[in-house]
């Protein structure tokens, strides 16, 4: 049909009976980690539930929760109402987009525009985001499950990566 004998072959293969898993949808997971924050003076629990399953699905949102509505660079509260504003708020890749094609949670955060356009394609991050507030953000939010290790690590590295990281 083609001519000419296909560049790519992809097999698709169905997953067996014993190979099923149930996933937790994005809000059950919010929901169940924000139920141990009990000394946050916001009920995150209770503006959670006012959301389904479908909102929740949008990146920039369910970034804002895994970060306690604060941006990843600054620490500074983000105003849920300009949240889809990309003058003022953009999902940044830690691990830059020219190094890596990552776009899992573990590789984006939730930033202020201005802090993601001034960092360009630079890793690490520059110092002046690795202050002390917001390492002791990225402390809270590894602590209460909110961020994986892996986005702490690439959080706080000061060093580059190296060519064998790169290559995996």
């Amino acid at each position: 049909i083609m001519g000419h004998d296909p560049r790519r072959v992809f097999v698709e293969v169905t997953r067996g009976e014993e190979e099923k898993k149930t996933t937790k949808s994005r809000k059950t997971r919010l929901l169940e980690l924000y139920k141990n924050c009990k000394e946050d003076a916001r009920n995150w629990s209770k503006e959670l539930k006012d959301y389904n399953e479908g909102q929740l699905r949008s990146k920039v949102l369910y970034l804002y929760y895994t970060q306690m509505g604060r941006c990843a660079y600054s620490g500074d509260l983000i105003d849920l109402g300009k949240i889809n504003d990309k003058k003022f708020y953009e999902i940044d890749h830690i691990y830059t987009r020219s190094l890596t094609k990552d776009d899992s949670f573990s590789n984006l955060v939730l930033v202020k525009t201005e802090l993601n356009q001034a960092k360009k394609d630079n890793y690490p991050l520059p110092e002046s985001y690795q202050s002390a507030q917001t390492i002791d953000l990225w402390r809270k939010l590894k602590a209460m499950e909110l961020i994986t290790p892996e986005k702490f690590d690439r959080l706080t590295r000061v060093e580059e990566l190296k060519d064998d990281e790169l290559a995996s």
